[in-house]
């Protein structure tokens, strides 16, 4: 048995998230589909997270098992030749029989995109959660270092979800500015449901005036819990690695 990896970029807009469910299309189906006819027997494939509905994409990984003799790179031209345009396979290869997309990561980053502006952009506003008013980007880094380092992240999981040990490692949270487009950018060993979104608010909350960047720390350690789940759509899964 081969293990074939797939890195997957998406819009997510027209989809209800990554994985399979009996109501809605989803990207991991879509997919499917297309392996079990190429392959002409039932395909499992695997996916490193998650996205929820309306969540994009730029380095989503997935991976199956197949005996056919196809090239592995062979497995990019082919899927995308009957994909939807929102779906693209960015690269096809074969990796060792051990991979995992989601039990060999390391670390998985995310991206979000907020414009701050009275109106949004025709041209980009599927990709960007628009808030008007002006953000105090300042408050919105200082609250970002409250994030870094291994904390319980309890306060930042949605309901709903069945985890148990909420203990997250955040490597890296900042905050760039280009314009009125602000990008939030946040590395960690593994994140809870919609957990970015949830700090995303928070950060908005903060930017706005609302609490103090300090707040931040508080829904850390005060297991306060955070209620203002920003947009899937400004959320971009960006990248994982393995290494």
């Amino acid at each position: 048995m081969r293990n074939i990896v797939l890195i997957v970029e998406y819009d997510g807009t027209d989809y209800c998230g990554w994985q399979i469910q009996p109501n809605g299309v989803t990207v991991q189906q879509c997919i499917t589909d297309i392996l079990c006819a190429i392959e002409g027997k039932p395909v499992q494939l695997n996916g490193a997270g998650r996205t929820d509905a309306g969540v994009h994409s730029r380095g989503q990984v997935a991976n199956f098992f197949t005996e056919s003799r196809i090239p592995a790179d062979k497995y990019r031209a082919a899927l995308n030749s009957q994909l939807p345009e929102s779906i693209r396979i960015i690269k096809s290869f074969e990796a060792d029989a051990d991979f995992h997309p989601r039990f060999s990561a390391k670390k998985k980053t995310y991206k979000y995109y907020i414009r701050n502006s009275d109106f949004s952009s025709a041209l980009t506003c599927r990709y960007e959660h628009t808030v008007s008013g002006k953000l105090d980007t300042d408050k919105m880094s200082l609250a970002c270092k409250y994030l870094i380092g291994e904390h319980d992240f309890a306060s930042f999981m949605a309901s709903g979800s069945t985890v148990s040990d909420t203990v997250r490692t955040i490597y890296e949270a900042d905050i760039a500015v280009d314009g009125s487009l602000i990008t939030f950018t946040v590395t960690g060993n593994g994140f809870l449901y919609k957990m970015v979104r949830l700090i995303v608010g928070a950060l908005i909350e903060i930017a706005r005036g609302k609490f103090p960047p300090e707040h931040m720390l508080d829904l850390i350690e005060k297991r306060q819990k955070a209620t203002l789940a920003a947009p899937a759509k400004g959320l971009f899964m960006h990248s994982i690695e393995y290494r």
